[in-house]
């Protein structure tokens, strides 16, 4: 073995990465090795631990998830982040109450359109329009002044079920080359578009289908 693949083997970011990558692609076992190794091998870093919390999610591996962003907390409790990917695991429950609570202390953090997108969706999922509403109309603001992820402004829409709005924005933010696109296929908050023919369309043109 040479030296350029013992240090490959022991670069944490490496894994991290890769680990991402196997996740976005759907092959959530892969994923969840690749970034406990990464883990392992760096245990203090909260973007690893956080990553690796995400992926139990999108693996619906709920309480697995919970626990391990719950502990990666731990490691930073003022990390905005973080909470944001709690809040989206508890949006992918049904645990809308929960998500609220996570994402209010993230906003009070670091209030950006990631936290605020979050946020309008899980007020629109529990019945609150009024301040989804008021959710998607502060990220239209902004976006005025600086760039805002249609994705985020698609979401709300999506969980107030205006499925119309919600693939104008997805449009949008494939327009604008988001990222947030590449989550598609393993994102528990997409269930409400998966049976519009609409969504199944959005995944070929990402390039997202084998």
């Amino acid at each position: 073995m040479g030296i350029v693949q013992v240090l490959s083997t022991n670069y944490p970011t490496a894994h991290a990465q890769y680990g991402w990558y196997l996740s976005l692609m759907g092959r959530p076992e892969e994923s969840i090795a690749e970034l406990k190794r990464a883990t392992e091998l760096d245990p203090l870093s909260t973007a690893s631990n956080g990553i690796l919390g995400l992926a139990y999610g999108w693996a619906r591996r709920n309480n697995e998830a919970v626990a391990q962003l719950q502990k990666t907390l731990e490691l930073d409790p003022e990390a905005w982040l973080t909470m944001t990917y709690l809040g989206w695991v508890h949006i992918g429950q049904g645990k809308f109450s929960e998500a609220i609570t996570v994402l209010q202390r993230a906003k009070q953090i670091d209030d950006n359109q990631y936290v605020l997108g979050a946020l309008g969706e899980s007020y629109a999922l529990s019945g609150n329009r009024t301040e989804a509403l008021a959710a998607i109309t502060q990220l239209k603001e902004r976006s005025k002044e600086r760039y805002v992820s249609p994705h985020c402004i698609a979401m709300i829409y999506a969980g107030l079920g205006d499925k119309d709005q919600a693939f104008e924005w997805l449009n949008k933010a494939f327009e604008a080359r988001s990222e947030h696109l590449t989550w598609l296929k393993v994102d528990a908050r997409m269930n409400p578009l998966r049976s519009d023919p609409r969504f199944a369309e959005m995944v070929r043109r990402v390039g997202l289908t084998p």
